[in-house]
C-alpha cells in the first residue's frame, strides 16, 4: 500500500519535473528572479549577500558574473566557481540559495 501511494505521488509531480528538467539553468535563475521574496525576506538576503563580498574584497557585478558564467556554460575548465576563506566568512551563504 506504501509502495502504490508513493508511486502515485511520484507520478503526480511527474509532469512539472519534466517541464524543470527541460529548463536550462538561466532559465531557472530568472524565473527565480522574477518570482516573489520568500516571506519575511525583504532583500535581507541580498543586502548580506553585498556585506558578505564587500567584507572579502568581491565585486558584487565581477561574482555575479562570474556565477552567470558558470551555470551558462556548465561545468568545464575556466567555467567553475571556487569559493575559499577561513571559517565563518560566508562562503556557503552566497550560493546557498
Amino acid at each position: 500500500m506504501d509502495e502504490a501511494l508513493a508511486l502515485a505521488k511520484e507520478f503526480s509531480s511527474a509532469e512539472s519535473q519534466l517541464e524543470r528538467s527541460r529548463k536550462t539553468r538561466i532559465q531557472l535563475l530568472g524565473e527565480s528572479k522574477e518570482s516573489k521574496c520568500v516571506a519575511r525576506c525583504s532583500r535581507k538576503w541580498y543586502e548580506a549577500a553585498i556585506q558578505v563580498l564587500s567584507n572579502q574584497g568581491i565585486m558584487p557585478s565581477v561574482f555575479s558574473g562570474g556565477v552567470y558564467d558558470a551555470l551558462s556554460k556548465g561545468r568545464g575548465k575556466f567555467h567553475n566557481i571556487y569559493i575559499h576563506g577561513s571559517s565563518n566568512c560566508g562562503k556557503s551563504f552566497v550560493l546557498a540559495p
